[in-house]
């Protein structure tokens, strides 16, 4: 846990002793896919850092929503509130399935006082993000995961690319079997095909989709038309599902409803 601790910029100025310290107060909370972790008005007594998943930020404008930013492993949120009382000021929902660490309250204002250097990392990034939620627009792109199966999945990636003008992911999981493809020809089209290492477990998917898709606003998850584990957490983690030619099957369609 120190190590890991280390290489998060809040933590990043504490001795190998104030970690250990560290890492005895904070605690582990779990959330899907499209959970909320808080609700913009609702109190804030803890501050959150991301050790696996992906989470949007969104603000709450009358009856309009705006999307801010997405924050991966490293990051941190919850701040604000955490620190200075009162209501969280933006809601904040699960992208990908997410583990959190959680710093509550007192024991946050406890290292701030010992370390008034973590103060200042808060501060740059809370100005940071203050400047980013002022030149997002109303509606930005926001990514979007598909679950696919079928031969012509890369086809689909292409055509994607194609008719929204954005780079496309394409993270094989299974699905390409034996398939030849090109990658340096997917590239010139803006696809970019990356390969599952054949050990990836399922249960570690969500930490892989975390590193891998916040630079792209499509992420196609080729997968089997097989009922697996790693198929079926795709599937659980997408926000569509889509199943080409011939792989839709019967099977496939108790797969993707």
């Amino acid at each position: 846990m120190r190590d890991y601790l280390r290489q998060i910029p809040f933590f990043s100025t504490l001795s190998d002793e104030d970690l250990n310290v560290v890492a005895m107060r904070l605690h582990t909370k779990r959330f899907r896919k499209g959970a909320s972790v808080f609700l913009a008005g609702e109190p804030g007594d803890a501050m959150y850092f991301i050790q696996s998943g992906l989470v949007k930020i969104i603000s709450e404008e009358g009856e309009r929503e705006r999307f801010i930013l997405y924050l991966g492993p490293g990051n941190f949120f919850g701040e604000g509130a955490a620190l200075f009382g009162g209501n969280h000021s933006a809601s904040v929902y699960v992208v990908i399935d997410a583990e959190l660490l959680v710093l509550d309250h007192a024991d946050l204002t406890e290292l701030i006082d010992q370390h008034p250097a973590m103060a200042l990392t808060i501060i740059r990034e809370l100005h940071q993000r203050l400047r980013l939620s002022l030149r997002a627009p109303i509606q930005p792109k926001e990514i979007t995961l598909i679950a696919v199966m079928g031969d012509a999945t890369p086809l689909l990636a292409e055509h994607l690319a194609q008719a929204t003008g954005e780079d496309v992911f394409l993270f094989d999981l299974g699905g390409m079997g034996n398939l030849p493809l090109n990658q340096a020809s997917l590239a010139q089209g803006h696809v970019y095909l990356t390969h599952a290492n054949g050990s990836l477990a399922w249960e570690d998917l969500p930490v892989r989709l975390s590193r891998l898709v916040k630079q792209y606003y499509w992420a196609l998850l080729w997968v089997a038309p097989e009922e697996t584990a790693i198929t079926i957490k795709a599937i659980d983690q997408a926000d569509l599902r889509v199943a080409l030619g011939s792989a839709y099957t019967l099977q496939a369609q108790r797969l993707i409803p």
